[in-house]
């Protein structure tokens, strides 16, 4: 049993509590409250203090592609749907040994920055051992894109492996998901089994979703920049494009994928009906403002989303794209993109999202995105400016916390940094 104390415990679904501590037994949180509560009840448990700081839940990055986190950086101006035909060619010649070395620096940058939790999505076949390995909460999102070669090998197959194979590894911090990169990027036949999928192994399904106007334009128009571009850039220029006439949301949920309340990735250009249809099937959004901000995606209505109860997390994507797997940095983007429109959320909304709205993201909420008795014991203390009082702690920590302010982190009630 070991006690952390600090100037401020911020439990997240409560207020500040001043001179806080919080009791940890094993891998779970037995109590926590002010300092004079605390000790006397448990006098003979170790105490660790952390003077000028706060103790608050481990950060939740409810999107990342850490496959991607030793890529090199994309050129300013390039448009998404241009890098994403480049990066499908690529992705298909990067090695088992250069996905692990990637995989390993993201963990390790993640960490550093107080994450505790990653949603991960990308190409894992033949690098799942440092995630396997992993002391950090993990959910692993394989992910499906269409292939540039007849002869890869079938993509189903190796992600039913990668899920045999955490699945059998029985883990308390890891476990897994499926991922069709975009309702554009597969067959309606390969998305259907897909969810099929998913809804009979009770996994969650995650995808992204209205990132881009190109893709309002593909469904609408059947043409634009997917078709002119990405799609000859995989072998697919001949291929025969249905007129949907469908938002990209109403198209997955004709083929039943919506049944499954997915995680999407984006939401930037949704209509009213969109919005209601997200809220109907309990489905959750992650933003990434950072990825919006660099390929000029546009401005989520991030205040509309929060007022209609939606399940809201915050992803980094990948670190050719956010420069860092800071989920601070991706918090100070929040403020700066949604100040113009006098819609943008408080801080304490904007931490709550990298926190418990990741955790409720990634169905994890009942564990983890918060302190409370009885949960995962997953937390970091950050160091806080000097004079910081209660009502300033959420700006400060945002504006001002970088990698060298993370103290420590605790995951599962162990000591990892």
């Amino acid at each position: 049993m070991e006690i952390l104390t600090a100037t401020y415990l911020l439990p997240i679904e409560g207020d500040p509590i001043p001179q806080g501590a919080i009791v940890i037994d094993e891998d779970h949180i037995l109590d926590l409250g002010v300092q004079s509560d605390i000790l006397p009840r448990y006098c003979s448990a170790k105490v660790t203090d952390y003077p000028q700081a706060v103790i608050m839940p481990g950060l939740v990055n409810a999107h990342a592609h850490l496959d991607r986190s030793t890529a090199p950086s994309i050129q300013p101006d390039t448009s998404y749907i241009s890098w994403l035909a480049e990066w499908i060619r690529v992705r298909e010649d990067i090695s088992a040994v250069m996905r692990r070395e990637s995989i390993l620096n993201g963990l390790y940058e993640s960490l550093h920055h107080g994450t505790t939790c990653i949603g991960d999505m990308g190409n894992h076949t033949g690098a799942l051992e440092p995630l396997l390995q992993s002391k950090m909460r993990l959910k692993i999102f394989p992910e499906f894109v269409g292939s540039t070669r007849e002869n890869a090998p079938s993509q189903f197959e190796s992600t039913l492996k990668i899920l045999d194979d955490i699945s059998n590894k029985n883990s308390n911090r890891l476990s897994a998901g499926v991922a069709p990169y975009s309702s554009y990027m597969l067959s309606k036949e390969m998305l259907s089994i897909l969810a099929r999928h998913a809804a009979y192994h009770q996994i969650p399904l995650k995808i992204h979703m209205a990132e881009s106007f190109t893709e309002m334009e593909f469904f609408y128009e059947a043409k634009g920049e997917i078709t002119e571009t990405l799609f000859p850039s995989m072998g697919w220029e001949d291929a025969e494009i249905p007129l949907y006439r469908n938002t990209p949301l109403q198209y997955i949920h004709k083929i039943g994928l919506m049944k499954n309340a997915p995680i999407l990735v984006g939401c930037l250009h949704l209509s009213n009906q969109d919005l209601e249809l997200i809220k109907k099937t309990s489905s959750k959004i992650v933003h990434c403002p950072r990825n919006n901000e660099f390929f000029h995606l546009g401005t989520p209505p991030l205040k509309k989303w929060l007022e209609a109860g939606i399940p809201i997390g915050l992803g980094t994507e990948g670190r050719d794209v956010s420069s860092s797997l800071s989920l601070w940095d991706e918090m100070r983007s929040v403020v700066k993109t949604h100040a113009h429109n006098g819609r943008s959320p408080t801080p304490q909304e904007i931490l709550s999202i990298a926190t418990w709205g990741g955790a409720r993201t990634l169905g994890l909420d009942r564990e983890i995105g918060s302190l409370a008795r009885g949960k995962k014991a997953d937390l970091i203390a950050v160091s806080l400016p000097e004079g910081t009082d209660a009502p300033q702690i959420f700006s400060s920590l945002i504006r001002e916390t970088t990698q060298e302010d993370i103290k420590t982190v605790v995951v599962d009630g162990q000591t990892l940094l």
